[in-house]
């Protein structure tokens, strides 16, 4: 058994690809004998000694008061915001919020903090000051934010390996602008201190490699995501497919996303292949996820089941699908990937990110160029039309995922970085 240690993560949310990735590391290295807790930025759910909010130390007030009387630290950060950023800000997060917010002693009492996804909950500055620069601290790379100088996925932009400057993202772009100033800023503050980067995907560990504040950071490693493999498993769905009038033969094709209003997810385009596919024979689309009112049926034969926060629901619904679709425009990994493949249900994606890392393509799945419609669609017909090979792409799935994402697995690796 490992040495018990006192592990704080520290996460915004409990949902998404990266709360949910938070919890079950938390809810792992308890289970292996870690002493770990998690600290929610979003939470009004009953605290135990596993899960509680986040209280920031109230003694910064009086430091608030000498930081807003220099213009243009604080005060001014939403004004920046709207005055800068060019179109919707979703994907584009200032590392300075409008009050501090300074570990309080519940965390400082853990041996190692770990962050998750922390962009608009930690202003940078204050947050990082109040922690003993000697202090162990381990960052798992939900998107590439704390690496750049402000975007969460840089797409075709590779000015974070050079400190950013000329932002596409934007309204005013020049060499010293704001994502430049961003990055110096983060520069400065993450400079010296015991930091640990973990990727989850290789293809993220070398993005990372590519900026400069990788010179800042003490190291830099893969960690897979882990899930919970006795949760995630093919069970019957006969009873759910006749509660959604679902007929035993047809061909059901699933998507999943937090929110289902998320364009990068890829949406779009899977209604656009539902559309090439209901060509050649009966389709049915099953989907999961929030904002499900954002989504136009077109004549479609969609089901829609909402946000769905339990695993054995989540099981189900994968072992209804014949194939899961994943047309995101960018992806570190993919939990909803990890489980279908887990649940035995082969995986049809653009091969972006690092997907390629658990999706091995003609293995147990398919993957096609990103934003490549017709290869998705076509991908999706080859697999109805020979369901013995889709029933060992399925097995080879859960074979992978099994090798690769098993949260104990994850949750030693973790702990060995800890230690």
């Amino acid at each position: 058994m490992l040495r018990t240690l006192q592990i704080g993560h520290i996460t915004a949310f409990l949902e998404g690809g990266a709360g949910i990735a938070a919890r079950r590391l938390n809810d792992s290295l308890r289970s292996k004998g870690i002493s770990s807790k998690l600290f929610l930025g979003d939470f009004s759910g009953r605290e135990d000694d596993a899960i509680c909010a986040i209280n920031w130390d109230a003694g910064m007030c009086r430091q608030l008061l000498a930081l807003l009387r220099r213009p243009g630290r604080y005060a001014s950060i939403k004004l920046k915001k709207r005055y800068y950023l060019r179109g919707t800000t979703g994907y584009f997060s200032l590392p300075w919020r409008s009050l501090p917010t300074a570990c309080g002693e519940d965390m400082l009492h853990c041996d190692v903090l770990h962050l998750h996804w922390v962009a608009r909950l930690i202003d940078t500055p204050s947050f990082f000051h109040s922690i003993p620069i000697d202090k162990p601290i381990v960052w798992t790379l939900h998107d590439m934010n704390p690496f750049t100088g402000g975007c969460h996925h840089s797409d075709d932009c590779g000015s974070f390996r050079t400190g950013c400057g000329s932002c596409p993202m934007l309204r005013r772009q020049n060499r010293n602008d704001l994502s430049r100033r961003v990055f110096q800023a983060k520069r400065s503050v993450l400079r010296d201190r015991p930091i640990h980067i973990v990727a989850p995907s290789r293809w993220m560990e070398n993005l990372a490699r590519q900026s400069p504040l990788a010179e800042s950071f003490a190291s830099i490693r893969t960690i897979y995501n882990g899930i919970e493999l006795n949760k995630f498993v093919r069970v019957d769905s006969t009873a759910l497919r006749r509660s959604l009038g679902i007929p035993s033969n047809a061909l059901v094709v699933g998507y999943g996303a937090e929110s289902l209003g998320n364009k990068r997810k890829g949406i779009d385009e899977y209604l656009a292949a539902l559309h090439r596919i209901a060509k050649s024979q009966p389709v049915f689309g099953l989907l999961f996820g929030k904002d499900q009112d954002t989504v136009c049926d077109e004549g479609l034969n969609l089901r829609m089941l909402g946000y769905l926060s339990d695993s054995a629901d989540v099981a189900e619904v994968y072992s209804a699908m014949d194939v899961f679709v994943s047309p995101t425009h960018a992806e570190i990994l993919g939990q909803s990937i990890l489980e279908s493949l887990a649940c035995q249900t082969p995986v049809v994606a653009f091969d972006v990110g690092g997907i390629s890392e658990s999706v091995s393509h003609g293995e147990n799945g398919f993957l096609a160029r990103l934003m490549d419609v017709e290869s998705l669609a076509a991908s999706v017909l080859w697999l109805a039309r020979h369901p013995e090979d889709a029933r060992k792409m399925g097995l080879c799935g859960r074979e992978k995922v099994t090798q690769q994402h098993s949260r104990s697995l994850a949750a030693v690796s973790q702990g060995s970085y800890f230690l």
